[in-house]
């Protein structure tokens, strides 16, 4: 007797592969709106001044925050101290400016907040329960300066846009601040 040899199949297995094919939806999903991609990203201009608390500052050091030329001019305050105003939004203004006094029917709340690097107390001045202004103080451990930002129309956006420059605030040595220019 010969021996035969029997032929057994074995199935081999399919590699494994993953559809990710999205299944349909009842509900179509939004179009994705991407923001409109800047020539250039705006350039930043510096503003240097003298902090408003100098006893509590190292002497020979100066504020500087940056901020969007295009979205802030550098003016002078009602008083003539240099302010930024915000081109867009009317009587939105920051201002170097230490505490003084209150109307009587003004109430005050406080809020300690960082802001980037920066650790703020934030004073919100009301009347009557409307906003009027806001007070920053802080420092980054070299100076300890004040900021006022005048509120009137649309305080939630102006604050916003303040906070925005108020977060860039540092310390420069005063021989490599930069001069004022007169608006």
């Amino acid at each position: 007797v010969v021996g035969t040899a029997t032929e057994t199949s074995t199935s081999t297995p399919e590699p494994f592969a993953l559809d990710l094919t999205p299944l349909p939806s009842e509900t179509p999903l939004p179009t994705l709106e991407l923001p409109t991609v800047a020539a250039r990203a705006p350039t930043l201009q510096a503003w240097d001044g003298l902090p408003t608390y100098l006893a509590d500052s190292r002497p020979g050091y100066y504020f500087r925050v940056l901020y969007d030329p295009n979205a802030w001019a550098l003016t002078t305050d009602s008083y003539g101290f240099p302010a930024l105003a915000h081109r867009a939004i009317r009587n939105c203004i920051i201002s170097p400016t230490a505490g003084h006094g209150l109307p009587p029917n003004a109430t005050v709340t406080q809020d300690v907040r960082k802001i980037e690097a920066i650790n703020y107390q934030i004073s919100t001045i009301s009347v009557n329960e409307v906003k009027q202004s806001v007070m920053y103080t802080g420092g980054d451990g070299r100076i300890l300066t004040e900021f006022q930002v005048s509120l009137d129309e649309r305080p939630d956006q102006c604050l916003l846009e303040a906070e925005t420059v108020l977060g860039t605030l540092t310390s420069v040595p005063i021989s490599q601040a930069t001069p004022i220019s007169t608006p």
